[in-house]
């Protein structure tokens, strides 16, 4: 009787000791699951429709998911979600912090999902610059087509169709990709959160009010318009700028296109040019000043003459032209992703 006593005891403890193990093995199995839950929850769970599926404080966003953002909140939200961006990385110091790689990477065996590839621009003899306008594209908010759009609108042209990274206009200051005048350069460049800003204190050429340190600073300052990356970011990123003022004077962009057709129109004419051939504003000196500037003699006699010798109304149906024929963003419209064709 004992002995069946102390076997049963021992076969007792064999259970609990069983069972003991099994606990912690169950533990730790749920423990594993929570945490892939963790990491892959975003990814696994669709978007809840009460709110943007999308997060904009995590780093740059690419292409793909731009495309998102606009039909979930527009280009605006886009943009402003941009600037706060380059702010929080210009007060920290630090660079934006650089895309983040697939966060179920680990974990490609549980799901389908993969991080967006960048998507490739239609550009022709000028696909040498994707990767300048996926940057500009992700600090400014605004479509890589969209800006592509611009720049097409502003740059010269070779017989090939490529642009000129350092042509200038013999009527004015501008130069570049851009076609940046020499004082808004200088303008971009003394304010903070710009690119242009971190890259010529990088140089040592502002002083701590953003200014050119000496006349040999301001002239090395002057020439980085010829250099493509700055040209095309600085433009995207004072387009932005734009594109918020005039949408908070009553004039939002209500797609890429639109957009475009904005950021053009402040760029060339600048802010206030621009709000005041949105309201119908015609200043005739003004006119007659930038239709001289951006035309040749004869094409600009045609305009005039074409409306009766009257600048503001001859400028402001050229420029209403020159818009609707030559900022086209769905010519730059993105390929199929790369390895995807």
């Amino acid at each position: 009787m004992a002995s069946q006593r102390g076997a049963t005891r021992r076969s007792y403890r064999g259970l609990g000791l069983a069972g003991l193990i099994a606990a912690l093995i169950a533990a730790a199995l749920a423990a594993g699951l929570a945490a892939i839950w963790l990491v892959m929850g975003p990814a696994l769970r669709p978007p809840s429709p009460s709110r943007a599926p999308l997060s904009f404080a995590d780093g740059a966003l690419s292409e793909a998911t731009l495309a998102e953002a606009a039909a979930a909140s527009g280009v605006i939200a886009r943009i402003e979600a941009a600037r706060r961006r380059a702010r929080q990385a210009s007060l920290a110091e630090a660079p934006a912090a650089p895309e983040r790689s697939d966060p179920a990477a680990g974990f490609a065996f549980l799901s389908p999902w993969r991080a967006p590839k960048p998507l490739r621009l239609a550009l022709g003899p000028n696909q040498d610059y994707a990767p300048h306008f996926a940057e500009a594209a992700r600090r400014s908010g605004l479509s890589a087509a969209a800006i592509a759009a611009l720049i097409d609108a502003e740059a010269a042209k070779t017989a090939s169709g490529a642009w000129d990274p350092r042509s200038g206009n013999t009527r004015s200051t501008a130069r570049g990709l851009g076609q940046f005048l020499q004082a808004t350069w200088l303008a971009e460049a003394a304010k903070r959160h710009r690119l242009l800003n971190q890259e010529a204190r990088a140089r040592g050429l502002l002083d701590a009010r953003g200014r050119p340190k000496s006349a040999t600073a301001e002239a090395a300052l002057l020439a980085l318009r010829d250099d493509p990356r700055l040209s095309i970011i600085a433009a995207a990123e004072m387009a932005a700028e734009h594109v918020l003022r005039l949408a908070a004077a009553g004039h939002a962009a209500g797609g890429e296109a639109e957009a475009a057709r904005l950021a053009y129109l402040a760029h060339h004419a600048g802010y206030t040019g621009a709000r005041a051939h949105l309201r119908g504003e015609r200043d005739a000196a003004r006119a007659a000043v930038r239709l001289r500037a951006n035309l040749t003699d004869a094409q600009a006699s045609k305009w005039l003459d074409a409306h009766k010798g009257a600048p503001a109304e001859a400028y402001a149906a050229w420029l209403d032209s020159y818009v609707a024929e030559r900022v086209a963003p769905q010519r730059f419209a993105p390929l199929a992703p790369a390895g995807l064709e």
